[in-house]
């Protein structure tokens, strides 16, 4: 699961105990593309509000991130159809992604407990 954090403009990736090397990647592939379309989107806004007169400082961070729900929607549309094509450069490159072997790190320290 892949969210986004508004209060703190950062991305994250919830792994599940199990997840393996492949769950990892796409995980991080698809941090990527949301942090790709939110910034997008920022640049966007910026753009805008420099050219107006007297932009509104607070108007301007909270513009940051007002579409982050529509970028979450758009970024799982793109990773069901790009993570193929992602996988298969990954391979013509000479990646091995089931043997990538990436450690999640701390994400691994959140297991759920059965009740």
């Amino acid at each position: 699961m892949v969210t986004y954090n508004p209060t703190k403009d950062k991305v994250y990736a919830l792994l599940k105990d199990q997840a393996k090397s492949d769950d990892i990647i796409k995980a991080a592939f698809h941090a990527h593309v949301l942090l790709h379309f939110i910034n997008a989107s920022h640049a966007r806004r910026l753009k805008l509000k420099q050219k107006q007169a007297n932009p509104d400082q607070s108007e301007h961070l909270y513009s940051r991130n007002v579409d982050f729900l529509a970028h979450i929607a758009e970024s799982c549309k793109i990773v069901s159809s790009s993570y193929g094509t992602f996988k298969k450069k990954a391979r013509e490159q000479g990646w091995i992604m089931s043997e990538s072997l990436l450690n999640p790190g701390k994400a691994r320290l959140c297991a759920a407990k059965p009740q």
